[in-house]
């Protein structure tokens, strides 16, 4: 930035410390608050970008911060405005439980190319690098896992159909602790068993026998897999039960928005990301994501017939 001329003339200027008095401050409240205040814009998807510049491409913070580099992202500011504005309204979410707020998260992604459109990773951000739940808070997902674990595996193995009939009645299971497990669904409390139902009704209905048997039958080990290397969950061994099908394993909302993108696109999966490009001080770019990568996970007509159940699940069943 400077010559040499200029290094040589004031490299043995005496550093001068400036200390910044605090002052007392007189309001208890006040003094509860964070000490260190964001002031940037969408910072839930900042603190993001710069995981992404830490962990993805080595670039520390020193550079990120200091090391005058331009940093180009994938946010869209009006979605990512629009989902901030939600999460600021109380009205949008249940009553607080024991003085708590009930948490949430949200992930927007294109799926065509994997970029992060938006994301917002909780009700309040106020200390610089919160908690931001959309990537760092792993929780089970519940029924939303039946796809990625059972319904696709079960088309991509073969043998499999919308109109595969199962019995949905009153199973048992042995445990891995030698206790038995009485799977049930969330309707069947009363006895309300359905009977033979095809796998376009049992996912329409979210129906937890049919996801588990279905499993059983392609195999936990084939469901596990194709899970894990082809979504992307981060499955461990000890997920590998028969309540996988029911959501037991704990993953991100990125996890879940990036496995469900490789079905509008029919079996594609591009590499999830928030940075578009990064130049250096100098003018080089040393981050080009024109050309992400994408990997096809399951064939086509699987990526269709699955999109086209869970339209129903949506326009007549849980969803």
């Amino acid at each position: 930035v400077i010559s040499q001329a200029e290094y040589e003339k004031y490299k043995d200027e005496p550093f001068t410390y400036v200390e910044k008095i605090k002052k007392e401050n007189k309001n208890p409240q006040a003094q509860n608050q964070p000490s260190l205040k964001v002031t940037y814009n969408f910072p839930y998807f900042v603190d993001y970008v710069i995981n992404e510049l830490e962990a993805r491409y080595g670039i520390n913070q020193e550079a990120i911060f200091s090391g005058g580099l331009k940093i180009y992202t994938t946010v869209d500011s009006k979605i990512q405005k629009a989902a901030e504005s939600v999460y600021a309204d109380p009205k949008n979410f249940p009553k607080d439980i024991d003085g708590k707020h009930v948490e949430s998260a949200m992930v927007i992604m294109n799926p065509k190319d994997g970029s992060i459109r938006a994301m917002v990773g909780g009700r309040n951000y106020d200390t610089a690098r919160a908690l931001n739940r959309a990537w760092q808070a792993k929780r089970q997902p519940g029924s939303s896992i039946k796809p990625l674990v059972a319904y696709t595996p079960a088309f991509e193995k073969g043998g499999y159909f919308t109109g595969t009939v199962l019995d949905d009645m009153p199973v048992k299971y042995k445990g891995g602790d030698g206790k038995d497990w009485t799977p049930s669904d969330f309707d069947t409390e009363g006895g309300g068993w359905r009977g033979l139902i095809t796998m376009r009704y049992a996912l329409t209905h979210s129906v937890n026998i049919y996801a588990i048997k279905l499993l059983e039958k392609i195999g936990v080990d084939w469901g596990w897999q194709f899970a894990k290397q082809k979504f992307g969950l981060p499955l461990t061994d000890r997920d590998k039960v028969l309540s996988l099908a029911l959501g037991t394993p704990e993953v991100t909302v990125l996890d879940m928005v990036s496995a469900y993108s490789a079905f509008p696109t029919g079996g594609i999966k591009a590499q999830r990301h928030a940075i578009a490009k990064v130049v250096d001080a100098k003018g080089a770019v040393i981050v080009d994501n024109t050309n992400i990568e994408k990997t096809r996970i399951m064939s086509e007509q699987t990526a269709y017939i699955m999109t086209d159940m869970l339209r129903n699940v949506v326009t007549g069943g849980t969803g």
